[in-house]
């Protein structure tokens, strides 16, 4: 089983996302690697120093850091791959995320009896075999 290949694979989808800074791809680089490393901790032991949490929090509060300049180049190379296969899948599914914090944020609406937003993702899927492999995201 071959190992991944976290930095690579932050630099793959986020060294030329068009933020407009040169910067801020920089940071989304150092910051996804640290997320693929461990992405079930909160954000201060994710980046453990002071120093990359407080860059991690400039990093999301820039109006040039979007969702979707954020996934725009992956979102692209999954549609691009779609043409080398003969059959592709789009398994979407979703997921309601609630928000139990006394935040105001603009945009939620009720999901029960709290405030949240329902995400739904699409994802590529290759058939291959028995099994079958995950392209990407497709949005």
């Amino acid at each position: 089983m071959e190992v991944m290949n976290y930095e690579q694979w932050a630099q793959n989808d986020w060294a030329y996302v068009e933020f407009g800074d040169q910067r801020l791809n920089d940071r989304a680089v150092r910051i996804g690697t640290d997320f693929l490393r461990n992405p079930f901790v909160f954000p201060p032991k994710m980046f453990k120093t002071w120093k990359n949490i407080k860059a991690f929090y400039r990093f999301i509060n820039s109006d040039k850091v979007t969702h979707g300049v954020i996934i725009s180049k992956h979102t692209r190379q999954s549609r691009n791959n779609m043409s080398n296969n003969k059959i592709v899948l789009a398994v979407q599914d979703a997921t309601t995320i609630t928000l139990h914090r006394n935040y105001e944020v603009e945009g939620l609406y009720n999901v029960g009896t709290e405030q949240g937003v329902v995400v739904q993702n699409t994802i590529s899927v290759v058939p291959h075999e028995n099994y079958g492999i995950i392209d990407g995201l497709l949005k």
